[in-house]
């Protein structure tokens, strides 16, 4: 008998658990588009946290644009945070333990050149599905 040990793919464990609970007007996925408010997801699997679960590093990075084009980094602000949160509280049992490590802070996107709010979170994983 052998046990999988293939880690599940978190960033699209964690893109479902925003999406869940954005607002109808927000998106969350891996790559923006021309989105107006939107959480871009990325989870980075890190070193064994114990013999089961792994540490996986998350960066939300968040655009809210508003009608005429102008970043709100106010409001990208509030959906940074609530992604974060709606992460740390989620109930998915793949999500062992989680923390907030940083943000949101204003930052400037590097391809888009617009404002975005821009969060860390730490969380341990289960090594197997």
């Amino acid at each position: 008998m052998t046990i999988p040990t293939t880690p599940p793919d978190m960033t699209a464990v964690i893109i479902n658990i925003v999406k869940a609970g954005l607002p109808p007007s927000a998106k969350a996925g891996r790559t923006r588009g021309s989105e107006p408010q939107f959480v871009q997801v990325r989870a980075d699997l890190q070193g064994p946290a114990a013999p089961i679960s792994r540490y996986c590093r998350i960066g939300l990075s968040t655009w809210w644009l508003d009608s005429s084009g102008h970043a709100r980094i106010d409001e990208a602000f509030d959906l940074s945070a609530l992604a974060a949160r709606l992460i740390l509280e989620s109930r998915d049992p793949r999500i062992i333990h989680g923390e907030w490590q940083s943000g949101p802070f204003p930052t400037v996107d590097a391809i888009s050149q617009q404002e975005i709010a821009y969060s860390t979170l730490l969380l341990e994983v289960a090594s197997i599905v």
